[in-house]
């Protein structure tokens, strides 16, 4: 989500929060100088999420969440 909380983010590991079965859940990894996508995709992963969706993905972040199993959607 963007900084609205409404919006899809236009960038996964950047987004500064992320809706989670309704619940708002804030991106600690969203200011990493480098290598957030691993990082937020692992965190992601924690909630048991099966599916993300952002605007787009890093490389490094599609990686990531291809090997956990989750699907990244762009919208």
């Amino acid at each position: 989500m963007a900084e609205d909380r409404r919006s899809i983010s236009p960038v996964f590991a950047r987004a500064p929060y992320f809706k989670i079965d309704g619940e708002i859940v804030e991106n600690p990894y969203r200011e990493e100088a480098a290598g957030a996508g691993p990082k937020v995709a692992e965190f992601i992963a924690g909630f048991g999420v099966s599916e993300v969706v952002a605007g787009g993905f890093g490389p490094l972040a599609l990686r990531r969440l291809e090997e956990l199993g989750i699907r990244a959607v762009r919208r």
